[in-house]
């Protein structure tokens, strides 16, 4: 088991063409891209063109890039790419600033963290939110709507189980019921996710 699932199945799928898989790739990504060129000082229009260029990338790369798990792992290839071209468009700024009449040479802040450690750790944090939501996704796809309704409120929501019960009309043994099983899934989810990418460092009663 793969997390999050874009890793392999949507890739595949992008590489078989249709307008679907594009917008689901555009979907779950685009904001994680803007963030991180935000966190890379990149202004709002630069974000736009940073999200559109790896659009591209993909679009171009998707019928020859061959993704091997087992090699790296997608969100390194991912951040790689990403990089790349906020690099490049950091590279297409002007090299001056204009102050009052004058052009200043600008001057890079030699004491700034390096930016490819910036990247990483801005990436690392928004891909554990992904790989969180793929987790209850899956948790959800396993469970029947009205069991992962309980859970949702009980745990989730942190609603009090005698409340959660009369919400659903179910008995409070119910709720506890599904919580205990939901829970046990939950775990072995976590603990998929983690074998396959250990820096995220989830465990289950994060969530």
């Amino acid at each position: 088991m793969r997390f999050p699932t874009t890793s392999r199945t949507l890739i595949d799928r992008l590489a078989d063409g249709g307008e679907e898989p594009w917008r689901e790739f555009f979907d779950r990504y685009q904001n994680i891209i803007r963030d991180l060129g935000m966190f890379r000082g990149l202004t709002a229009p630069e974000c736009d063109d940073l999200v559109q260029e790896v659009m591209k990338r993909f679009l171009v790369r998707s019928r020859t890039l061959h993704y091997d798990p087992e090699r790296a792992r997608f969100r390194t290839v991912f951040g790689r790419i990403i990089g790349g071209i906020i690099v490049d468009i950091m590279r297409k700024r002007p090299r001056t600033v204009r102050i009052g009449d004058e052009d200043i040479q600008a001057i890079p802040d030699e004491t700034a963290p390096s930016p490819d450690r910036i990247l990483d750790e801005a990436l690392l944090q928004r891909w554990r939110e992904i790989v969180r939501n793929e987790i209850l996704i899956q948790l959800r796809n396993m469970m029947t709507p009205l069991n992962y309704s309980i859970f949702e409120t009980h745990v989730l929501q942190h609603v009090p189980a005698e409340e959660t019960a009369r919400r659903f009309d179910v008995t409070a043994a119910r709720v506890y019921l599904v919580k205990s099983r939901a829970n046990r899934r939950l775990r072995e989810l976590v603990r998929a996710a983690v074998e396959n990418d250990p820096e995220l460092e989830l465990a289950a009663d994060e969530f």
